[in-house]
């Protein structure tokens, strides 16, 4: 797989696949700006191209497309106080 699975999780990764869509969510105790840092140093790495980017305060959401039209979703939730929650879906 292309997409970089951050490996610093607090052992609660989900995975679902359903209609074509495969579906990753997990949460990690490394700061939201070292999450931010892994993904976009991993992705670049791996040749995805950012589509769109959406930031808000606490969350960063982007998309990616790579080859044959194959695309990814990242969403990067976290306060100050809890967990940084990631989210993954690939078409």
């Amino acid at each position: 797989m292309d997409i970089p699975l951050l490996t610093d999780n607090n052992g609660d990764l989900l995975k679902t696949t359903t209609q074509g869509m495969t579906m990753y969510n997990f949460s990690t105790k490394l700061s939201f700006q070292q999450v931010l840092d892994f993904y976009k140093v991993g992705m670049d790495t791996n040749s995805w191209q950012v589509m769109s980017s959406t930031t808000q305060t606490g969350m960063q959401m982007w998309n990616f497309t790579k080859g044959n039209g194959r695309q990814v979703m990242i969403a990067i939730t976290g306060e100050s106080s809890g967990p940084v929650q990631v989210s993954i879906i690939l078409q």
